[in-house]
């Protein structure tokens, strides 16, 4: 600013500069909150000029950060969960056909969404016929169990092996000398 008046006297310097402080932006608005539950939002601002010849330096906090949503508490989520079940929601391969599957099932755990199913946290379900397979009491006498009751459910698989053994295959009909040893789930009568 030489041959100019300064400013913040002005007085007119042709050999001197003028001091000239620090002029930020204002902020912009908030960003839309990143989350509907818990999230947070941000603003920016940026210097316009930046300090001379001994004017005020520029404040360094140019992003400003603040939470959003933070009374709304998140659904649970799949991250680090694939393959398991959750207290409000399921990760694992069974949940697309049982309706119960968590909000970010398909973007997490698209590598098991193929795979076959599974009996973990599902022994004594009569679900069936939506999976393809078993994990209730009688799936190893009509051969319909899925791939790891016996290993998921050993006590079940126990009861109806030593069912099986006595009553042969069994199905949804029981034949009579099937009757006279097991009931219509296959258990052993005492």
């Amino acid at each position: 600013m030489l041959g100019k008046a300064c400013p913040q006297s002005g007085v007119e310097y042709r050999d001197i500069p003028c001091v000239q402080n620090c002029m930020l932006s204002d902020w912009t608005p908030w960003t839309v909150c990143n989350s509907t539950c818990q999230g947070s939002q941000t603003r920016k601002r940026s210097v316009i000029l930046y300090p001379s010849v001994g004017g005020t330096s520029c404040d360094p906090h140019l992003d400003e950060t603040r939470a959003c949503n933070a009374d709304v508490t998140c659904p649970q989520s799949c991250n680090g969960q694939c393959g398991k079940q959750l207290s409000t929601c399921s990760c694992d391969s069974l949940c697309g056909s049982l309706g119960d599957c968590c909000q970010d099932f398909e973007a997490t755990c698209s590598a098991i969404s193929n795979a076959k199913p599974t009996c973990k946290f599902r022994c004594g379900v009569d679900d069936g016929a939506q999976l393809g397979c078993w994990c209730d009491s009688t799936c190893l006498g009509s051969g319909d169990c899925c791939p790891d009751f016996e290993s998921q459910c050993p006590s079940l698989a126990q009861l109806t092996t030593s069912c099986t053994q006595r009553c042969g295959k069994k199905s949804s009909v029981l034949s009579i000398t099937c009757l006279e040893k097991c009931d219509f789930s296959g258990h052993l009568l005492v």
